[in-house]
């Protein structure tokens, strides 16, 4: 399924005109992932060559594990995936099959966006 500019601007104008309340959805998915993607970079310090990874299930224990200090770019990445990619994937949805299933699609990308804010957070606090 190709996509052109025209379309992608089409769809975003239809988002913007009949559709507020789903951009208000868009706009706080995208602030928390901005959220994920300057929090680890403003943290890394390549002087610690190795960060503490929370590794078991169980979070009684705390058995951690020490990674490269590059592992928390990987929420960058996250983030990126997360606060364009899914915001573009819900602007299609609610054109092609309504705002409804649009919503229920951002709520799902926020709910994982706070996970991963969440372990992050937690990962950060351990080191």
């Amino acid at each position: 399924m190709k996509t052109n500019k025209k379309e992608l601007i089409r769809d975003l104008q239809k988002v913007y005109y009949d559709k507020r309340e789903l951009l208000i959805s868009i706009f706080i998915l995208f602030a928390m992932n901005i959220i994920l993607f300057v929090t680890p970079i403003v943290n890394l310090d390549a002087s610690h060559p190795k960060i503490r990874t929370r590794f078991t299930d169980n979070i009684y224990d705390n058995i951690t594990e020490l990674s490269p200090w590059y592992y928390l770019l990987t929420f960058s990445v996250l983030a990126i995936i997360l606060g364009i990619g899914h915001n573009l994937i819900a602007i299609r949805i609610a054109n092609k099959h309504g705002k409804d299933l649009a919503h229920v699609f951002l709520v799902i990308s926020m709910i994982v966006t706070a996970f991963a804010i969440c372990f992050l957070f937690k990962i950060l606090e351990m080191n």
